[in-house]
């Protein structure tokens, strides 16, 4: 179903058929036009020019909706409103503009439009209400004022009876009275005034004759603006620990009116609320009640008839601290020991408006004659200390005082604690006697047990590490030391333990064993490796107290490598490749030789294969194809095949990689025609890149000349025709030849005939049957003066049907007015392809014309 179409167009329509979302080709376009209708309706008449008695009109023509607008009619009301008569015709016609003469000054008429053609009139337009010219408008009452800020002042004012264009408002300034707005609106908001000020206005309405009086003079004041916020409250005088006093000054701008009041509040650090202490006209205030050493933020602002300003910035004061009040008394943590207790404190419950800092414990003993004694000083983020070097089973007192920036407060109340039983002394005399570089004979002396009998001892020993690691452990005062390491030093210290527990260890005893052979050698590598040596590396073992003098290097079959001096690193050379060899070492001093090392397998590399021979399988005149062969048979270490590399040189003598992988071919293309070509190759494995083979050269062959069109046909007659084809270009000094082939009629593909040989591009064929079919086809044939001849490929078929000889004496016996002589011209030769691109480029042209007209035809 088409839709609703526009009238009087001319639309192309197809029809495709679709199925299974399969969309047919569409069908021949069909051309088809809408009917015409009445015009659209007209815009409502412009004025162009007004008198007090006459009024100029125009209009602009609708869509005339397929046919052309014979008719004008325009109406007007009389200038009478109230009248029943309604519109009358003041013009019918084919003009656009009109002038509607005998009206009445400073009247509204109101007018509208309608347009006719052959099909009907269309609607009557909009109504357009147009004033004649007349007297200047009347006095206009003053503006009044709607809203009031502090920068802007919104007026408005009555709308004015008769023919009014717009109003002039003006605004009183420095010199005079200045227009503030010029507009038809009843409205208008007077901006950037100054705040708390007084401005004067007064308004006219105007028309296209003139302006009319002014309003009375009016008064309007802008309100005052907020005052900004007072500048940050400062210390007056001396800080005190429980009151200080602060004074302020009035803000920079009060926003054009006097400050009524200020507002102080005052807010604790750590709380962070703002509370209210002073509302007044003062400009200081003392805060009183206060805490010593604590944090307070005071913040001001102010007010006057322009509202309440912001805060201003906030100003921090601390008060005075005092001393720290007292502790509560220490504690005991834990048992009490023979010689050391733990203590542990409380923080007092009042710092005095200022963090403790330190704390004091003070030790008195039993003794009367003792004084105190401090135990501990320190921070405040320990709260707990260690008393140590006391004597078994006294009476000892202990009190804790607490301390801040202003000073230290009271002690605490008395804490008495006694001791317990204590270790034994530490043991003295230790001694070792060495029996052989890994062994010695320890003793050492009986302590004091201080009050309780001696049960265990325990020994410790460390090496040139300084890591203690626990020896022998019994009652016995002496033991025997095994598996120490020769030359070394060795610490010894010894602790005696009782019922009390463990005592002090001894002094440390420092003793070194004898010297010996060297130690086996901890690490042995293959740096690297060929195919006739391997390169070992070492770390040197400990030497025991005497300087290693050589290596000994076993690599199996009876053979060993003696080494000279202390090195790290030996190459073995004069080994055979691919060979597994088992290596081990040891080192030699003047103590004698030490045991030989782990066993290390090694093996050496294989040698670099052979390069191939190379060969050339298929020879091209832009392409050589090569292939090589492996003479060795070698392959890579670990199975794979060997990779090989194949170069060529170039015009500069230099060689570049063409190829480089496993494969045993490759093309190498994009090569000039009879151009010799040097190539080389080679193999790699494992073991390296082997040799370059000697220089391959390779020749490529002469191109074949190229594919010619088909041969055109012309002249064609009963027996003969005439072959015309494109000539090439001669291929460097070789001769270029053609060579032409016939065929009679279209399947006989076996009775194909040389016909022609030749450097000429035309040929005439004779002796040809009439009425009878033949192809034709050409070649180019390059006629090298060293080798061959190479014939290029066919061009396609070119077919001919000559004429009969019944249609020759047609032509003959017709005469210029027969029949026969019409036929004749009707069998005409086949087109060529210039006469058919001419005939398709006309046949666009025509249709492109065609198009166009439709198109301006539519448009207009």
């Amino acid at each position: 179903m088409l839709g609703v179409l526009m009238s009087s167009l001319f639309p192309l329509c197809s029809v495709c058929a679709i199925s299974d979302n399969v969309k047919g080709s569409p069908s021949e376009p069909a051309f088809f036009s809408t009917l015409g209708c009445p015009p659209d309706i007209p815009s409502p008449p412009i004025l162009v020019n007004r008198t007090k008695n006459s009024l100029l009109l125009k209009w602009h023509p609708p869509c005339t909706n397929g046919s052309r607008i014979h008719t004008y009619i325009l109406q007007y009301d009389k200038g009478d409103r109230d009248s029943k008569s309604g519109f009358h015709t003041v013009f019918d016609g084919l003009e656009k503009q009109f002038k509607v003469t005998r009206l009445q000054p400073s009247t509204c008429y109101r007018f509208r439009l309608q347009a006719a053609n052959s099909h009907g009139a269309s609607g009557y337009s909009n109504e357009a209400r147009i004033f004649t010219s007349g007297s200047v408008p009347a006095a206009q009452d003053p503006p009044s004022l709607s809203e009031s800020t502090a920068h802007s002042l919104k007026l408005h004012w009555k709308t004015c009876a008769g023919d009014v264009s717009g109003y002039l408002l003006e605004m009183e300034e420095k010199y005079g009275f200045q227009p503030a707005y010029r507009g038809e609106e009843t409205t208008y908001t007077c901006t950037c005034l100054a705040r708390n000020s007084e401005y004067k206005f007064r308004l006219c309405a105007f028309n296209d004759e003139g302006s009319g009086r002014w309003s009375s003079v009016v008064a309007f004041r802008t309100k005052p603006d907020t005052p900004r916020a007072p500048q940050r409250p400062a210390l007056k005088g001396k800080i005190h620990s429980n009151s200080f006093r602060v004074t302020w000054e009035p803000p920079r701008d009060t926003g054009g009116a006097e400050i009524t009041s200020y507002l102080l509040e005052l807010s604790e650090a750590s709380d962070g609320g703002f509370q209210e202490v002073y509302r007044g006209m003062e400009k200081e205030h003392v805060c009183n009640d206060l805490r010593p050493g604590t944090l307070y933020e005071v913040r001001v602002s102010c007010s006057s008839r322009g509202g309440t300003s912001s805060y201003s910035e906030v100003c921090s004061l601390t008060t005075l601290p005092v001393c720290p009040g007292q502790c509560p008394p220490p504690r005991l943590h834990g048992r009490p020991k023979a010689v050391s207790l733990n203590l542990r404190w409380s923080s007092p419950e009042y710092d005095g408006g200022s963090p403790v800092t330190e704390y004091l414990v003070v030790m008195t003993a039993a003794d009367p004659d003792s004084t105190p004694q401090e135990v501990h000083r320190g921070p405040t983020e320990i709260m707990e200390c260690s008393v140590n070097n006391l004597l078994a089973g006294k009476v000892y007192s202990f009190k804790v005082q607490a301390s801040n920036k202003l000073g230290a407060g009271p002690f605490s109340e008395t804490l008495q604690i006694t001791t317990g039983a204590g270790p034994p002394d530490r043991p003295e005399d230790l001694t070792a006697l060495f029996k052989s570089p890994t062994s010695a004979c320890v003793s050492w002396g009986t302590p004091s047990h201080n009050g309780a009998e001696v049960t265990e001892y325990k020994l410790e020993k460390a090496s040139e590490s300084g890591v203690f690691g626990l020896a022998y452990t019994g009652p016995s005062t002496s033991c025997e030391l095994r598996s120490l390491r020769p030359a070394t030093y060795y610490y010894l210290r010894v602790q005696a333990i009782n019922a009390a527990g463990p005592g002090l260890f001894s002094d440390v005893t420092t003793c070194m064993t004898p010297s010996s052979s060297p130690e086996v050698v901890p690490l042995l590598r293959v740096i690297s490796s060929t195919s006739d040596s391997l390169l070992l590396k070492w770390t040197e073992p400990n030497n025991c107290g005497e300087d290693i003098l050589a290596y000994n290097i076993d690599i199996g079959k009876d053979q060993t490598i003696v080494v000279e001096g202390n090195a790290t690193e030996y190459c073995i050379d004069q080994l055979e490749a691919d060979t597994k060899y088992r290596i081990r070492i040891q080192a030699v001093n003047n103590k004698g030789a030490g045991p030989y090392s782990a066993t290390l397998k090694a093996t050496t590399q294989a040698l670099p294969p052979a390069p191939p021979r190379l060969e050339c399988s298929l020879f091209g005149h832009q392409s050589l194809k090569l292939k090589w062969v492996d003479v060795t048979k070698v392959v890579s270490l670990d199975g794979k095949s060997l990779n090989y590399c194949l170069e060529m040189e170039d015009r500069k003598g230099k060689y570049s990689i063409v190829y480089a992988g496993i494969n045993t071919s490759h093309k190498v293309s994009r090569l000039s025609e009879n151009t010799i070509y040097k190539f080389r190759i080679c193999a790699s494995n494992e073991a390296g890149n082997g040799p370059y083979s000697e220089e391959y050269s390779f020749s490529t062959l002469k191109a074949p000349p190229a594919v010619l069109k088909a041969p055109s046909i012309t002249d064609v007659t009963e027996t003969s025709v005439v072959l015309k084809w494109a000539t090439l270009p001669p291929l460097l000094e070789d001769k270029i030849v053609y060579q032409c082939q016939c065929l009679k009629g279209r399947d006989n593909n076996d009775n194909k005939q040389i016909i022609y040989r030749g450097e000429d591009s035309t040929y005439s064929v004779l002796s040809l049957e009439p009425n009878t079919e033949y192809g034709f086809r050409v070649c180019a044939v390059r006629v090298p003066s060293d080798s061959p001849e190479l014939v290029g490929v066919y061009s396609p078929w070119g077919m001919v049907q000559t004429h009969s000889n019944r249609r020759r004496e047609d032509q003959t016996d017709g005469g210029e007015g027969g029949p026969h002589s019409q036929r004749g011209l009707q069998e005409r030769a086949p087109l060529g392809d210039q006469q058919i691109a001419a005939l398709i480029m006309s046949c666009f042209l025509v249709g492109a014309i065609l198009i166009a007209v439709i198109l301006q035809y539519l448009v207009s």
